[in-house]
């Protein structure tokens, strides 16, 4: 028998129509395969259903203070219960063939700030340490040392740039210009430590009796953005010299700059804060759980395929004017929580995260995969915890109400999904 190349077409049309239909088959048959995939409404030999649920449990707690070095801000002050502290690091600049120090100074940009007290609060005192550090360490704020107050706030009137004057003396300065890199340093030098760390200044909080600081100054870091309109934006370092470029050469007047090559806030507050309501922060890190009661879907008689699952949660009106969280994203905790939630083991699911709109009271974060991680038996059924998506950026706080809530506002967790006989 012969075959037109019209029949030959007909027949490989009909070859791939069998082929794909034993596929979609086989994979169906098996309802134990990859939990969470996309069956649909209609699964074959399935029966779609959708059950909402209603948190049973929830926790909140502080953990330790976020790595800050990566923050476009630096606090210093005290409010909220955080009491925060900034170290600035510069590195020296290129100087003439021949200088000496008139002045030096440094000037920050003043970015906003929260909290009851004072706008610009005047006692906090500034310090120079002998410490060698970058941003990347983390650093025990209870092992800085003490260093040298050489000055403290004490403005009547202050900008958009606050000033540092006194830095910290000439002949310090002076000596910290001539130290240019290990390289270059005498034979006869003992305190080699110091060869290649920069002028390291520590703002920090100074209680004075009686007094109470409710402010959190912040400023701009040195990753701020800067342009032509703005102006310097990132932490700088002026020192006024008068300088002559060669042995014969005349004397002038100079000013080296030097922006921090490293900075980043330190905080202090209590992590063993527990609130009735569901708090997530950044900075001064809060994490909160929140579990569901999964049984009302029978894993008994059936096998059960997550199709869909949304978390929705509603924000607790809380007055403050601690910035607002960014996002959030929902984590799977891995094993049943005991009484120390802070050692709780993660797992870094593909949830995306869910921004936070400031005119929205509501959010829905998606949180399918995760639920099909309890459905297949791998996490600690019915947990979830929520964290900012930038832990280590900001000091931020977002509130939501929790399982004690009325039906309205409590979390819910909405789960579509299709169920095959076992």
């Amino acid at each position: 028998m012969r075959f037109n190349l019209n029949d030959i077409r007909f027949i490989n049309t009909i070859v791939c129509v069998l082929c794909a239909a034993v596929m979609l088959l086989s994979g169906c048959a098996d309802p134990e395969g990859p939990v969470g995939a996309n069956v649909g409404d209609n699964g074959i030999g399935g029966e779609a259903k959708t059950v909402e649920i209603t948190a049973d449990k929830d926790t909140c707690l502080a953990f330790p203070p976020a790595q800050t070095g990566s923050s476009p801000y630096l606090y210093v002050g005290s409010a909220y219960g955080i009491e925060a502290s900034t170290l600035i690091k510069f590195h020296r600049p290129v100087s003439p063939f021949e200088w000496t120090v008139d002045t030096a100074y440094i000037e920050l940009t003043v970015q906003g700030g929260f909290g009851a007290g004072e706008i610009f609060p005047r006692n906090i005192a500034i310090r120079q340490l002998d410490m060698v550090w970058t941003e990347r360490d983390t650093i025990d704020k209870d092992t800085i040392p003490p260093g040298w107050v050489f000055t403290r706030i004490g403005l009547d009137d202050i900008d958009s740039v606050w000033r540092i004057p006194n830095i910290p003396t000439v002949d310090w300065v002076t000596d910290w210009l001539s130290w240019i890199d290990s390289s270059q340093i005498d034979e006869n030098w003992t305190d080699t430590t110091r060869a290649d760390s920069g002028l390291t200044i520590y703002l920090k909080p100074q209680w004075a009796s009686g007094s109470d600081l409710d402010r959190l100054l912040s400023f701009n870091s040195r990753t701020a953005t800067e342009d032509t309109t703005t102006g310097r934006l990132k932490p700088t370092l002026y020192i006024v010299i008068t300088a002559r470029d060669s042995t014969d050469g005349e004397l002038y007047t100079d000013t080296l700059e030097s922006i921090a090559s490293d900075d980043m806030f330190l905080l202090d507050y209590d992590e063993a804060v527990v609130s009735d309501t569901l708090q997530i922060g950044s900075g001064a890190v809060y994490r909160s759980f929140v579990h569901f009661d999964l049984s009302n879907i029978d894993s008994v008689n059936y096998y059960n395929v997550i199709n869909k699952a949304v978390l929705k949660l509603t924000r607790f009106p809380v007055v403050t004017d601690l910035p607002l969280t960014l996002a959030l994203k929902p984590y799977n905790v891995l094993d049943s929580l005991s009484a120390d939630y802070r050692a709780a083991e993660i797992r870094n699911i593909t949830n995306a995260s869910t921004a936070i709109e400031t005119a929205v009271d509501t959010l829905e974060m998606t949180v399918t995969n995760g639920v099909s991680y309890w459905m297949k038996g791998s996490d600690a059924a019915g947990w979830l915890m929520l964290m900012s998506v930038a832990e280590e950026i900001n000091i931020d706080r977002t509130y939501l109400y929790g399982s004690d809530a009325d039906s309205a506002r409590i979390p819910k967790l909405t789960i579509e999904y299709t169920r095959y006989e076992r």
